[in-house]
């Protein structure tokens, strides 16, 4: 019997460093063969792991190791060839060593020619023995990860359920559909109780935006993908597989903002406006366009210390009023597998984070006025050499809708989160200059 869906070699060494700094819980989502727990408990975590994952292997498995009944019967189908090899009379181990056996025949068990037949046939006269052999390698297994929860169970119904002070573990499958591929062997022999799941791969972007919301999280991706960076962060680690393929580790701790640059410091911004001089709208709006360093300082200085933001790919934009600085806006380039549905053909961008000034009044309207101009449009298409007609983001809110975006927005989606919602919102671009966006602020939100 061979553990599948084993984590790489190169991996290992990087989630055992990892390990050292985990504070919370694990939600590990996504069992695999546990390779991780194992890791993890080698490292010298002794904290508790919570597991799921919706496969009949990793969930067998899940059962064995944390002592949780488990019950499946032979498919009344069940070929010929493989019949009697499920063993559902002698209880739960044995039946779970069968399960994990019975994919050791994933490649040969169809008898399509002479060979294969061949093996399977010496599977079945050596079955009983090689069932005592998985059922030692279970116990070394049992022994070297200690005690562990798990759960048959959709990972991300599991993380809507759990509270924030979690450390989230997820090495997400490359593949679509792959629960289905990887086990027409088991549909084929095995009947069990199933849970019913959300598909959930590596470009599963849902999932991203729940793991975003907690305190801690290791993802570990095989792919170079831009658009799960903007949701939670940078790589911290870049794996090289050899063969000119590549690993990719992201890593999130509380109260630590990722910066994809941490050497680099931020530099002053100049005046901003005073919280308590109202504005009348007429004065006159500009925009500047905010260096890295800069950009870093406005997110020290005015953005919510529980938000991520990124200076990759992006262009921050600063806006001011007779000179000085009310807020600004950062923009991503967006990316064709990343687009939304929306209700009409255009360019999308992506609104990776905005922020106003502290001031006695509706200032984030004014900023979202002014990034939606036909100024700032146009200079992100002279910047990215794109068409735009339409600007995205996503909120977090602990209500069912942003006043921040509301009316000016349109919500697209809304998912459930731990401690609230994720709300993806959209806008066109407007057809007004910048200059104009004061006097309309004014008219519909200035006081």
């Amino acid at each position: 019997m061979s553990f599948v869906g084993a984590t790489r070699s190169a991996v290992r060494p990087v989630i055992g460093e990892y390990a050292r700094t985990i504070k919370y819980p694990v939600l590990l989502i996504g069992a695999g063969n546990f390779t991780i727990p194992a890791i993890l408990r080698q490292a010298g975590y002794t904290g508790q792991i919570k597991a799921c994952d919706v496969s009949l292997y990793s969930s067998a498995l899940g059962a064995y190791l944390s002592d949780h009944p488990f019950e499946a019967t032979e498919n009344p189908e069940c070929p010929d060839e493989l019949r009697g090899l499920l063993k559902t009379e002698n209880g739960r181990d044995e039946l779970i060593a069968s399960i994990l056996l019975l994919f050791d025949l994933r490649e040969v068990w169809q008898c399509k020619n002479a060979y294969q037949r061949h093996i399977v046939k010496n599977y079945r006269e050596q079955w009983d023995g090689l069932i005592e052999k998985t059922l030692k390698k279970l116990s070394d297994y049992k022994e070297q990860i200690g005690q562990i929860d798990y759960e048959a169970r959709d990972g991300i119904a599991l993380l809507r359920e759990s509270t924030r002070e979690h450390t989230v573990i997820t090495y997400p499958p490359t593949y679509k559909r792959g629960y289905e591929q990887l086990e027409k062997l088991y549909k084929a022999t095995v009947q069990w109780n199933q849970p019913e799941y959300e598909e959930m791969t590596d470009k599963t972007m849902d999932h991203y935006h729940l793991i975003a919301h907690y305190n801690d999280y290791m993802i570990i991706l095989d792919k170079d993908l831009e658009e799960v960076y903007q949701i939670v962060g940078s790589p911290t680690s870049v794996i090289n597989y050899g063969r000119n393929t590549k690993g990719y580790i992201i890593r999130k701790v509380e109260s630590k903002k990722y910066v994809l640059k941490r050497e680099a410091a931020s530099s002053p911004i100049g005046d901003t406006w005073p919280a308590d001089q109202p504005i009348t709208g007429s004065e006159k709006l500009t925009m500047v366009i905010l260096n890295p360093k800069q950009n870093i300082r406005m997110n020290e200085l005015f953005m919510s210390a529980h938000v991520n933001y990124s200076t990759q790919s992006s262009s921050a934009v600063g806006y001011c009023l007779d000179g000085k600085l009310i807020g600004k806006s950062d923009f991503v380039k967006g990316f064709k597998n990343f687009n939304w549905k929306l209700p009409k053909e255009g360019g999308q961008i992506y609104l990776m984070s905005d922020l106003a000034v502290p001031y006695d009044g509706k200032l984030a309207k004014l900023i979202l006025m002014a990034l939606l101009s036909r100024d700032v449009r146009e200079y992100l298409e002279t910047r990215f050499i794109e068409r735009y007609r339409y600007v995205k983001t996503t909120a977090f809110s602990l209500h069912p809708v942003s006043m921040k975006y509301r009316g000016l927005f349109k919500l697209h989606k809304r998912t459930e989160v731990p401690d609230g919602y994720s709300l993806n919102y959209y806008a066109e671009f407007g057809d007004y200059p910048l200059q104009d966006a004061p006097n309309l602020w004014m008219k519909k939100y200035g006081k």
